[in-house]
């Protein structure tokens, strides 16, 4: 019985009207202690769950502030400023959660949990009062603190991969084919000394499907055996040029655009595209054409989460899952002007490519 019972079941199975039950679940006044313990106890042995969004419904009626303008699904930010999250990726992540959101009557509203999730029980509180029906989690930062969430309250999806506290079901772009596909496009250009750089921290942020995934298609196309550029944050020149000098890259890889790499590489006498291509995994859509990439389709993982969680707020279905499922959505290869203008070349072994002198 239990994920469908319903206030009337309640009733039937103590024998009392089920004005009773919703009174005595709410401990209103008007419904005596005995009964309210009756009640609750009830509840729990048959697992009667508050559907969350006629929840809030009711709570607008009997507060009289009643909102047309649809349900609303709280997307939670941790970061240390409140609205530094639109300047990233997950910028696009909530627009595009946005605009399904309001195709299926919903409105989806931002809530920062404080810094680092310092304010998290506070924030709690108030999506309570809000009458939230549902969490949808943004990218959390990796110093996060432990949130403190009525995590048995909501139906909860996370967008990535970076929140790592609970296991919500997730919804995520497919990291495993953005450095995949970003490799076999490079390979088909006739680059066959693809380096990766990136930070460790970057790499853990996607569930470390970067690395597996390098390593997994170098080894598939029989390429010679770089090892990743580890920026560390922030990347060094020295460990940099470092690093290109002993790999001898002809392509790059990176999560960040080359402004600084590309003057780095102009000192040991490189160029981007004409000695060594560039190609981003996460490219901006103001970047497409410029930048040649991979783009996540971030606005997609919005808004295919919003689906995902819309169906669960329907469904009644509330808390953190026994069995967690990961929803991956398709990334695309992005042209542009960081790589050589040229027709794919025939797939060849790497012995077959020429060597390219590194200047010290």
């Amino acid at each position: 019985m239990a994920g469908s019972v319903t206030v009337r079941d309640l009733a039937e199975y103590l024998g009392i009207s089920r004005t009773t039950v919703s009174l005595g679940l709410r401990n209103h006044p008007g419904v005596s202690k005995a009964t309210q313990l009756r009640i609750h106890q009830a509840a729990a042995e048959l697992g009667y769950q508050k559907n969350a969004l006629v929840t809030a419904l009711m709570t607008q009626v009997r507060t009289r502030r009643i909102e047309y303008h649809g349900e609303a699904i709280a997307f939670l930010t941790a970061l240390n400023e409140e609205f530094y999250w639109k300047k990233q990726s997950q910028g696009e992540v909530f627009e595009g959660a946005r605009e399904m959101a309001e195709k299926l009557g919903f409105r989806l509203e931002p809530c920062w949990l404080g810094p680092m999730g310092a304010d998290s029980r506070k924030a709690s509180r108030i999506l309570r009062a809000r009458g939230v029906c549902g969490l949808l989690l943004s990218y959390m930062p990796s110093e996060l603190l432990k949130l403190d969430l009525d995590w048995d309250r909501y139906p909860i999806v996370a967008t990535g991969y970076s929140f790592r506290q609970k296991t919500p079901h997730r919804v995520a772009a497919n990291q495993s084919s953005t450095v995949g596909v970003c490799f076999e496009k490079l390979y088909g250009m006739g680059y066959r000394r693809i380096g990766l750089a990136m930070a460790a921290q970057a790499n853990e942020r996607v569930n470390r499907y970067w690395v597996s995934s390098y390593f997994g298609t170098q080894w598939h196309w029989k390429c010679p055996r770089l090892e990743p550029f580890d920026a560390h944050g922030v990347p060094d020149r020295e460990k940099f040029l470092k690093w290109v000098r002993r790999e001898k890259p002809d392509a790059i890889m990176s999560s960040f655009w080359p402004d600084y790499s590309a003057g780095w590489l102009g000192e040991i006498g490189l160029s981007i595209p004409q000695d060594v291509g560039y190609a981003g995994l996460d490219v901006s859509p103001q970047d497409w054409g410029k930048i040649a990439g991979i783009s996540q389709n971030h606005r997609l993982v919005g808004a295919t989460a919003v689906m995902q969680l819309s169906d669960m707020i329907f469904r009644n279905v509330v808390g953190l899952p026994s069995h967690p499922m990961e929803t991956t959505v398709g990334v695309e290869w992005k042209d542009g002007l960081t790589v050589r203008q040229q027709h794919a070349v025939e797939h060849r072994p790497a012995s077959a490519s020429r060597s390219r002198k590194i200047h010290s």
